[in-house]
């Protein structure tokens, strides 16, 4: 008779387990995983906010260099209060041009000339969106080179110039932080 006992406490144990391990790996299962779900969804957040113009105070650290660009934005209108950056390749960094640069850390490995696909560039980082509005709060993102050599070209140069591609340049980085994002509307 205790036998049975036992065995209905172990029985009742193990089937709350199971129920508690089945609803965490649903919750898990609907979370966004890839880099591009998550930003998918943020942007679905930021198109779904209440307002359409807004002021928005970046961060950006460069070359161990920090700068403030501070923008309105209404519309296609962008108005520049302070820019203290002054870097020709970097679009001012309103909302949707976070979106982009974010976006730069889904792609692959891409090949980098000027020696064929000998090397590839790749980037690493993270960005962090806004749980509310869903804007990248944060992006860090640092760019390098690394050998190909899965790729004929790597071996190509190799045995042309009886020398290993140089590809373990570090080529930079960049960290941008909204730090203040205010509605107008």
């Amino acid at each position: 008779m205790r036998a049975k006992h036992w065995q209905r406490k172990l029985l009742l144990i193990g089937s709350l387990v199971s129920l508690v391990l089945g609803g965490l790996g649903i919750v898990a299962w609907s979370l966004p995983h890839s880099r591009e779900e998550q930003r998918l969804a943020a942007q679905r957040r930021w198109e779904a906010r209440p307002f359409s113009a807004y002021r928005v105070t970046v961060e950006i650290e460069r070359l161990n260099t920090t700068c403030i660009e501070d923008l309105e934005v209404r519309g296609a209108e962008i108005r520049v209060i302070q820019d203290s950056c002054a870097i020709g390749w970097l679009p001012d960094m309103i909302v949707p041009n976070l979106f982009q640069l974010g976006a730069r850390l889904e792609r692959g490995p891409e090949c980098f000339p000027p020696a064929g696909c000998s090397c590839a560039r790749v980037r690493s980082g993270r960005v962090t969106y806004d749980k509310q509005l869903g804007f990248p709060r944060e992006i860090s993102i640092r760019r390098y080179y690394r050998p190909s050599w899965h790729q004929l070209d790597y071996w190509r140069y190799s045995w042309r110039n009886w020398e290993l591609p140089s590809c373990s340049t570090s080529i930079g980085g960049l960290n941008a932080r909204v730090l203040a994002l205010t509605p107008l509307d």
